[in-house]
C-alpha cells in the first residue's frame, strides 16, 4: 500500500508508531485536482478510511471541506 501511495504525485506518507495507520500528506494546486486525487485514493483496494485532518482555510468560503462540496455538486 505504501508504495502505491508514494507513486502518486503530490503524496507523502508516514506510518504511525503504535498503530497500523498511515498518515497521508497531499499537496495539489487546485480543488479540482485535490478532488481527483481524493477519489483515486478512495478507490484503491485496502483503503479502509480516508479522513481530512487539516485543509487550507479560505476566508472567502464558509465551507468546511470545499472538495466534498465539489463532489456533492458533481463538479469533478
Amino acid at each position: 500500500m505504501e508504495e502505491a501511495l508514494l507513486a502518486i504525485p503530490g503524496c507523502d506518507i508516514a506510518r504511525a508508531q503504535n498503530h497500523d495507520v498511515l498518515l497521508l500528506v497531499t499537496e495539489t494546486p487546485s480543488l479540482e485536482e485535490e478532488a481527483t486525487l481524493r477519489a483515486s485514493i478512495e478507490a484503491m483496494p485496502g483503503i479502509q478510511a480516508l479522513l481530512l485532518a487539516f485543509g487550507e482555510i479560505d476566508p472567502e468560503t464558509d465551507l468546511a471541506d470545499p472538495v466534498a462540496d465539489l463532489s456533492a455538486r458533481g463538479d469533478r
